[in-house]
């Protein structure tokens, strides 16, 4: 990408990283930094890395308790996107990855193993790169030259597994450190475009989000926490700066020779975004008894055409709404658990 959203406020006069230092930039004054509502409008809209949930020229955080698997969502993404595959039916942009491994790379293997074993046709080639030591975030150094070294191979989609081995010195409870460490994490942003996700742990209180500073959350686009049940697991996201919030996705795992994939299924989803809540409303409200067409629905529905079809699929993935129509000509009903969920959300909060 020529231009972005980020730098577009930052550097919207061209201005660029110069020298050895990640943090310098040719300065502007202030003034020459200000964009007009036309300027706005033109600047270039938010592209994808995996839809709806991952963007490129962006910060992101995933985070939950040790040994909720979320490494294991993380290389399955890493994966996905190096191979180009679908993830869990969301389309993919391909891209070169650089995994940094902070934590160990000696069960990296059998989890590959497993996750080709699954996906037998794909191959990540020369498209995924694990660097297997820690790196510190508070090194500007050592960050400008992992910069560059994701640049140079063209990666589009960095992990940083995990803060904790990350934060070399530093303290994770410390705003002035989060701040620093996201900083850097922001240098890898700018250098290459790519999406940049931090893995995390959650704190001992789970209502309080991720563990240690505010800053990182407060600091990042996106934010999804996992919680896991026996082999069940929930990916909620918790923050989405650059689009609708997303619907809880719900996995197993299932053991696949010596390691895990994760496959769709799970525990029940309790937590239904609002805006997809008032498109079920929608239909509920215009089903006269013998279901509703899809071009009815979306007329009734108050979200967006693109929103609506998104909304569609996920209330059936979740068996909120049903087909009692036939595969070529379907019309929508919501379903008895639909009807108690809409009921339930209402007694909380009307529409």
């Amino acid at each position: 990408m020529t231009s972005t959203l980020h730098d577009a406020f930052n550097n919207p006069n061209g201005t660029t990283v110069t020298g050895n230092d990640p943090n310098a930039v040719d300065r502007v004054g202030i003034r020459d930094k200000f964009l007009t509502l036309a300027q706005l409008r033109n600047l270039p809209p938010v592209e994808p890395l995996i839809n709806g949930l991952l963007d490129l020229d962006s910060l992101a955080m995933i985070y939950g308790p040790r040994g909720s698997y979320k490494s294991f969502i993380t290389l399955d993404w890493a994966l996905s996107v190096a191979c180009g595959t679908r993830w869990q039916e969301r389309q993919v942009v391909q891209n070169k990855v650089v995994y940094v491994a902070a934590e160990g790379v000696s069960g990296l293997g059998v989890r590959f193993d497993a996750w080709l074993h699954e996906h037998p046709a794909q191959n990540p080639a020369e498209r995924l790169f694990v660097l297997p030591e820690t790196v510190s975030l508070l090194s500007p150094p050592t960050i400008g030259e992992l910069a560059d070294a994701c640049a140079e191979v063209g990666a589009k989609f960095v992990v940083i597994d995990t803060l904790a081995r990350c934060l070399v010195g530093g303290d994770e409870n410390s705003n002035k450190d989060a701040g620093l460490a996201v900083e850097q994490l922001d240098v890898i942003r700018r250098r290459t475009g790519a999406c940049v996700l931090l893995v995390h742990h959650s704190g001992k209180n789970k209502d309080n989000g991720a563990r240690g500073a505010s800053a990182f959350e407060a600091a990042v686009e996106t934010v999804y926490e996992v919680v896991k049940n026996d082999d069940d697991l929930t990916i909620n996201c918790t923050k989405q700066k650059n689009h609708a919030e997303s619907m809880p996705i719900r996995l197993t795992a299932e053991q696949v020779l010596d390691s895990i994939v994760l496959r769709s299924g799970g525990a029940a989803v309790t937590r239904v975004p609002r805006g997809v809540l008032e498109t079920l409303k929608a239909l509920a409200d215009i089903d006269t008894g013998n279901g509703v067409s899809a071009t009815a629905w979306q007329v009734s529905a108050p979200s967006a055409e693109a929103s609506f079809y998104r909304h569609r699929k996920d209330l059936m993935a979740l068996g909120l709404v049903g087909n009692v129509g036939t595969e070529k000509n379907p019309r929508y009903q919501a379903t008895k658990e639909g009807l108690d969920k809409l009921s339930e959300s209402e007694s909380q909060q009307p529409f």
